[in-house]
């Protein structure tokens, strides 16, 4: 069942070893995992629909069901959320990691029209936010 607002899997990222130019196998990838939940639409607020997640930083609520949630996360960015705090707490320190020669990878994850290609490539009134 959908439910408004599901969360979406946001980052992970792993670097080289820069001075050896190459994967430094005695240390770990260094992978970060937030979820985001995604706010109301117009769609969702026309038919009424409230939000039904809890955050707190480090987990997530399904209010009407009393469901906790207690996923290994990083952080937990709740409705009020914009995609310019996502990028600037997440994605920007990947970009510039990259821009420097080291491996990154950001991407997003979850079920169909959860918010994940607002997340990644949000709008064109955004785009002048991270050029």
């Amino acid at each position: 069942m959908s439910y408004p607002g599901n969360p979406v899997l946001l980052t992970a990222r792993s670097f080289i070893d820069s001075t050896a130019g190459n994967w430094n196998a005695n240390t770990p990838p260094d992978i970060k995992v937030a979820e985001r939940v995604r706010p109301l639409v117009e769609r969702d607020t026309k038919n009424g629909e409230k939000p039904i997640w809890k955050t707190q930083e480090y987990r997530i609520n399904m209010e009407s069901r009393n469901i906790t949630r207690y996923p290994i996360l990083d952080h937990v960015f709740d409705y009020s959320s914009t995609n310019l705090q996502v990028y600037q707490q997440y994605c920007h320190p990947i970009v510039e990691s990259v821009m420097l020669g080291f491996n990154g990878t950001i991407f997003a994850f979850g079920q169909m029209a959860s918010g994940k290609f607002q997340t990644m490539m949000g709008s064109i009134e955004q785009l002048a936010l991270f050029s």
